[in-house]
């Protein structure tokens, strides 16, 4: 009896804290609010939950931050060190991919307002604390530039991989674990 009790609230913790990208786009729960179960996560051991939980963690103020993890200093390390990771990757975004995608006879001078607005949007902490977010946001808002429908199409397929990219390496990037594959629990 114990242990199917202890299954239940296992699901019910993966379905809040997701470990693949597709089920954290149809997750909603996605407030600050999760957080609070942080210490539940660390208690029971649910490692495998860590990248996502800590992901979450992003987006609340720091002194709670430091309430759910003051028990676990190198945890909250690993956290502020992926914290700052993540607040890196809008900049890296707009240079890597925006500002290298139109060619010199496609979409030239819309295009340098994809750029300006991706940078506009970088200011705000939104992009900062929650890229993953922040990406989609920007990446539903295409069809609002007026680009050809190829550059649209590059856009969108780049801040795909690029959501992809950051998910992928959310527990190298909060010092858990080189991928998700190595977090799986055991059977």
């Amino acid at each position: 009896m114990f242990d199917d009790i202890r299954q239940q609230c296992v699901t019910m913790f993966d379905s809040m804290f997701p470990t693949t990208l597709h089920s954290w786009d149809a997750s909603s729960f996605k407030h600050d609010k999760m957080a609070q179960f942080m210490p539940i996560i660390l208690e029971v051991n649910l490692t495998h939950l860590l990248p996502t939980a800590l992901y979450r963690l992003c987006s609340v103020k720091g002194s709670d931050t430091v309430k759910y993890l003051k028990r676990r200093p190198d945890l909250l390390a690993q956290f502020m060190d992926g914290k700052l990771t993540l607040g890196l990757y809008w900049a890296r975004f707009v240079s890597q991919g925006l500002e290298d995608a139109c060619s010199p006879d496609c979409c030239v001078a819309d295009w340098e307002a994809v750029i300006s607005t991706a940078h506009m949007k970088g200011m705000e902490s939104n992009a900062l604390q929650d890229p993953l977010d922040a990406l989609r946001a920007f990446k539903n808002n295409f069809d609002n530039f007026g680009i050809c429908v190829e550059c649209k199409n590059f856009g969108r397929t780049w801040i795909s991989n690029f959501r992809k990219e950051i998910w992928t390496q959310l527990p190298q990037i909060f010092q858990i674990a080189e991928d998700w594959e190595k977090l799986k629990p055991a059977k």
